[in-house]
């Protein structure tokens, strides 16, 4: 062949491999967007990766080849949640003194002070007839022992849960008639707080404003005597306990505050 003939067939040749000629062989770029095509997740994506396998667009081949095939999204299990059940309420072991109520009466804010028949007693738990089929459930401990009472005994019960924004009365007590029991009262509201605490008949109150003023305790039976938060006393045969009070820093502007401002937690007991 001659050196002329040599370079036709070279010119040839090139222009056999050339990118806009029939048949030519596609490059890894237009492949990998073939491969695109076929695993987009919308027939619009696959029609614009297939055009630019098919015309050669302009940039293809900057386009980075995946050194592993993509695979196709799945979607993912639905998640299943397992609802928590109610936690039981209890007293922890290492509280000395607490009531709480497990089980409030019908009609819960309706308050009851009187009478009421044990209907059944299990450690610190105590379930309670208050008439009118109503039943209230309390934990009572005192003395870091259980109220003691047995199944048909009539015992004297206090209680009130009323609470609103601008006024919250929450009483929860009980005494038997050898005058073992507890009995808390939380109370707040828009000026300083005085309360009277049933089933031990005194009563307490805020004597300033501020939340370190002094709470002022008297009754028939009592000589006044005062107290700071926090403070517990003995008084006679029971135990006072001061357990919180609230008030307005000085220099406040009471109308500016949104809450209740003042507030005041006291809780008594006689142990068995």
């Amino acid at each position: 062949m001659t050196g002329a003939a040599r370079w036709l067939a070279c010119v040839a040749i090139g222009l056999t491999l050339s990118p806009g000629c029939t048949g030519c062989r596609k490059s890894a770029a237009e492949e990998a967007a073939e491969t695109t095509a076929r695993l987009s997740p919308t027939k619009e994506q696959a029609k614009l990766w297939q055009d630019a396998a098919d015309n050669g667009s302009p940039g293809l081949e900057r386009v980075p080849i995946a050194q592993q095939p993509v695979q196709e999204r799945r979607p993912s299990p639905p998640v299943t949640s397992t609802p928590v059940p109610p936690q039981r309420i209890t007293i922890p072991p290492r509280v000395v003194n607490a009531i709480r109520v497990v089980e409030f009466p019908a009609e819960p804010s309706k308050g009851y002070e009187g009478p009421a028949t044990v209907v059944s007693t299990s450690g610190d738990e105590i379930r309670l007839d208050l008439g009118a089929k109503r039943f209230l459930t309390i934990l009572a401990r005192a003395g870091k022992n259980p109220i003691k009472v047995v199944n048909g005994e009539v015992v004297n019960v206090a209680y009130a849960s009323h609470i609103d924004p601008l006024f919250q009365d929450v009483v929860i007590g009980i005494r038997t008639s050898a005058g073992a029991g507890i009995v808390e009262v939380v109370r707040a509201g828009p000026k300083p707080i005085s309360v009277e605490i049933p089933l031990f008949n005194f009563s307490a109150q805020q004597l300033g404003t501020e939340p370190t003023s002094r709470i002022q305790i008297s009754g028939p039976n009592l000589a006044a005597r005062e107290l700071s938060p926090g403070e517990m006393v003995d008084v006679g045969s029971y135990t006072v306990f001061i357990v919180g009070s609230a008030g307005v820093e000085k220099g406040a502007n009471v109308a500016q505050i949104d809450e209740t401002p003042y507030a005041l937690n006291v809780m008594v007991w006689k142990a068995p």
